[in-house]
């Protein structure tokens, strides 16, 4: 029999995660029986990445919140496309005997690249809620489509960074997208509703909720009510999962 391959996800909460299904069906459909896919919670890096050392058989991982930016300095190499957005989601393990070395890639941006392309509009104005991991990949997509953003963050740090008090303000231009890439709302996650100006949301205003554990958020389900263009991040999730997988594939 083949030797056995692992593959997971590392977050804090990562119980939500569907990334194990979506797995489970590659490895159905290559008959890949000695294949299986785990979840790695861990709030902090250091104690999961002791255990890559003892675990021969762990081919790679996804990265989901909090750890796409923190794990960068502890990978061996970055791809050229993940180091421009700033983050990683996607970290394949080369082993050459006892030395074993990570590779760091993002494919959140394919992800988020076929979630815009699935909008019946393609926006030329856009609105980040967030500024962690996925935040920025999302602003890697919309500036490489020339669809001008701001960002919208708890904590303004830069130049184009609003406040969520100052949102109102930025709903004023034309033809725009919201995109929420925090992880309120997600299933598990303490604080459920963003404190957004909804009856201030332009009728030709489109959004994307990256959160796809519930496949309705209230933000979501807002929107709707108010007839709005609403995507989840299901169409995400997939995309960029099926990028990972040809990555793993590589290494294996």
């Amino acid at each position: 029999m083949a030797q056995a391959k692992i593959l997971g996800v590392l977050g804090f909460p990562v119980e939500h995660s569907q990334s194990p299904q979506i797995f489970s069906q590659f490895f159905q459909k290559e008959s890949l029986e000695n294949w299986s896919y785990e979840t790695f919670g861990f709030p902090t890096l250091n104690d999961f990445l002791k255990t890559i050392s003892t675990q021969p058989e762990l081919v790679g991982f996804n990265v989901t919140i909090p750890h796409k930016v923190s794990i960068m300095p502890h990978l061996d190499w970055i791809d050229v496309h993940a180091e421009r957005i700033g983050a990683v989601n996607t970290v394949a393990i080369k082993r050459m005997g006892t030395t074993v070395q990570l590779h760091g890639y993002n494919t959140d941006y394919e992800g988020f690249l076929q979630t815009v392309y699935a909008l019946p509009v393609l926006p030329k104005n856009a609105i980040i809620l967030g500024t962690g991991g996925a935040a920025k990949a999302v602003a890697a997509v919309l500036q490489d489509l020339n669809i001008q953003f701001k960002r919208v963050s708890r904590n303004t740090s830069a130049v184009n960074d609003l406040s969520y008090t100052d949102i109102k303000s930025a709903l004023t231009v034309p033809n725009i997208l919201l995109v929420n890439t925090t992880p309120v709302g997600m299933s598990g996650f303490p604080q459920q509703e963003l404190d957004l100006p909804y009856s201030d949301f332009p009728n030709n205003l489109q959004v994307i909720d990256l959160i796809y554990n519930p496949t309705e958020t209230a933000l979501l389900q807002k929107c709707r009510e108010k007839q709005l263009t609403c995507l989840n991040g299901a169409l995400m999730l997939q995309k960029q999962a099926e990028k990972a997988w040809r990555i793993f594939k590589t290494y294996s």
